[in-house]
């Protein structure tokens, strides 16, 4: 990312107009929105538009409309007639710089529309990868991702984004209040994975492949509908916490729960 603004800098100064916008572009699809890069990259766009508008309309722009130039109010009289008790018009009730706006706005239109700024203004789309990589931190071990209702709106109740089983190397996945309803069959593909948050998520079945993450070792599923859990967790060597509250599980379910995972994993609940 940081190579694309450096080149649209440098496209900027050349008055190279469509690199420029082509670097911005692709820059946008490697960054957030909001961010400091985002702020970056709108002032250089900003930057670009008005480089282009200064070389190519500078000297060649006259406004068609001659301007009625207004008086300054004369406020002795004004004063005088409101002694006098006469009515008088402060305000000139119609809009004479309305024809000027609207040629302006037609010279604007016409200046921007299909130039490099344009282009550069519509951002990239920014494909799922590309967003978990923006998103992905260094941690103890590999690498951390989490997906929150407050940072990544937009996905709430979507499904679970196939994309973060190709993130190597990740040993903590949090994705709670995300609403994803259900995980995927293939979850074991993280097979780093040590650490997994999947609270609040309505999920009421767990994949059976999660008996498979040997590297497990917390698991957080409270706040969901889950009534049972998968007999595979046992077979998970490393496991040491399994927090399961809030969901409606008996009494009787917990009791085999804990008998299933054995005395060494601490299960929290209700």
């Amino acid at each position: 990312m940081g190579l694309k603004l450096n080149l649209a800098q440098a496209y900027l100064y050349r008055n190279e107009f469509n690199e420029c916008a082509q670097a911005i572009s692709e820059a946008r699809a490697l960054v957030l929105p909001g961010g400091e890069e985002a702020g970056f990259l709108d002032d250089l766009q900003s930057r670009l538009m008005k480089r282009r508008r200064s070389l190519k309309m500078n000297g060649d722009f006259e406004l068609a409309l001659d301007v009625k130039r207004e008086k300054a109010p004369d406020f002795k009289n004004i004063i005088g007639k409101r002694s006098q008790n006469k009515d008088i018009q402060m305000v000139v009730p119609e809009d004479r710089f309305d024809e000027l706006g609207k040629q302006i706005r037609e010279w604007e239109g016409e200046a921007v529309s299909g130039s490099p700024e344009d282009m550069a203004s519509e951002a990239s789309e920014v494909s799922m990868s590309q967003r978990l990589g923006a998103r992905l931190q260094q941690t103890i071990g590999g690498m951390m991702l989490q997906l929150s209702p407050l940072t990544d709106p937009d996905l709430v109740g979507d499904d679970f984004p196939m994309e973060i089983l190709d993130v190597p190397n990740l040993v903590y996945l949090d994705i709670s209040g995300m609403l994803f309803g259900e995980l995927p069959e293939d979850l074991d593909r993280l097979v780093a994975l040590q650490t997994l948050i999947v609270s609040r998520n309505g999920l009421s079945s767990l994949p059976a492949g999660l008996g498979n993450m040997t590297g497990l070792k917390k698991l957080f599923l409270n706040s969901n509908e889950l009534s049972s859990l998968p007999a595979s967790l046992g077979r998970c060597p490393q496991l040491k916490t399994v927090d399961i509250k809030n969901n409606p599980f008996s009494a009787e379910s917990v009791e085999q729960i804990q008998q299933m995972l054995g005395e060494e994993v601490k299960v929290k609940f209700n």
